[in-house]
């Protein structure tokens, strides 16, 4: 599963000048979704609706949460009693994985591996830099920011 792609950047979609021949092949030999809908602009919203299938509002998953500042009246992260579309894999004997950004709830209580992934390789939240891999908010660096499952990536 990927976000925020355009409908025709992948080969399977007709796209010409991007060559994705990995994708193409899970794409003929596995499912594709067509007709989703994301009401959000932003990763974090969009992946809500991708990995659970339902309107990140209903979570106060919005442009805010989980990026803004933490407020007593709302929740950091998925509730934990909602179906993932890895929880649901991982139940039926699939081995799950994320690589890349998590950004739907700080580790370790809110974590990919709180929501059915068996692995997780990537960065928690979602302002780390690609070059040191550190999360820097407002110019302060806030915390390392590349992970293998709970772990920061020692260097």
């Amino acid at each position: 599963m990927a976000d925020d792609m355009g409908y025709a950047d992948l080969g399977v979609f007709g796209a010409r000048h991007i060559k994705t021949p990995n994708i193409d092949s899970l794409a003929q030999e596995g499912l594709i979704l067509t007709h989703g809908y994301a009401n959000a602009p932003v990763c974090s919203p969009t992946r809500v609706g991708l990995l659970t299938g339902k309107y990140q509002q209903r979570f106060a998953m919005g442009l805010e949460e989980p990026v803004g500042p933490p407020r007593a009246s709302q929740p950091k992260g998925l509730p934990k009693e909602l179906p993932t579309i890895a929880s649901v894999l991982k139940d039926r004997g699939y081995n799950t994985a994320l690589i890349g950004k998590w950004h739907l709830g700080d580790a370790p209580d809110n974590g990919p591996y709180e929501y059915g992934y068996d692995y997780f390789f990537g960065i928690h939240k979602g302002a780390a830099d690609y070059f040191r891999h550190r999360v820097v908010l407002d110019h302060v660096e806030k915390g390392d920011g590349l992970y293998v499952n709970a772990n920061p990536v020692e260097r």
